[in-house]
């Protein structure tokens, strides 16, 4: 951590950091004339969540490649947090479309706080998945029998997917 921003969700241990996992900021709720906004944000979350579960794919497909049937507790875990991510996403989606029927304030304002709940804890589930993506990716790291080093930043990790995509299409 530097200039009080958290770089990472595991601790020195590599065991994840729960203060950097919970530490979330609720999206803000505008009103009713502008519930555009929140859809369009929500939309948004919602696909970036779901390249954060193809990305988590990525890493979870290496380590059965490279480990094959011997899944340990924090490959257990990086599935545990992925189907909780995945089914906040289905949940944030069905809101969606709940939110896009509202047109009174009051049923408006209910739909919009459980989107907001709802969000806030699939933000939580996504810095966990984060966290677990790079402890598989440090125990990946650890052995040297791997055609090339996992990559820790998230970006990198997806753009050499698409790499290796390409490469088989062609």
């Amino acid at each position: 951590a530097q200039d009080g921003v958290i770089s990472t969700f595991l601790d020195k241990y590599s065991r994840p950091n729960y203060f950097a996992i919970r530490l979330v900021i609720p999206a803000e709720l505008p009103p009713i004339d502008l519930a555009e906004i929140l859809m369009d944000m929500l939309k948004m979350q919602i696909l970036r969540r779901k390249n954060c579960i193809a990305s988590s794919n990525w890493v979870r497909m290496k380590y059965i490649c490279q480990y094959g049937s011997k899944a340990d507790e924090t490959f257990i875990m990086h599935d545990s947090a992925m189907r909780k991510l995945q089914h906040a996403i289905e949940e944030l989606t069905n809101l969606l479309d709940q939110l896009k029927l509202a047109y009174e304030p009051v049923s408006y304002g209910r739909i919009a706080v459980q989107a907001q709940q709802l969000d806030k804890r699939a933000q939580i589930w996504q810095n966990l998945l984060n966290g677990r993506n790079e402890q598989l990716e440090r125990r990946l790291a650890r052995d040297i029998s791997l055609p090339y080093p996992p990559a820790i930043d998230a970006r990198m990790r997806i753009s050499k997917s698409y790499q290796v995509i390409n490469h088989m299409r062609t």
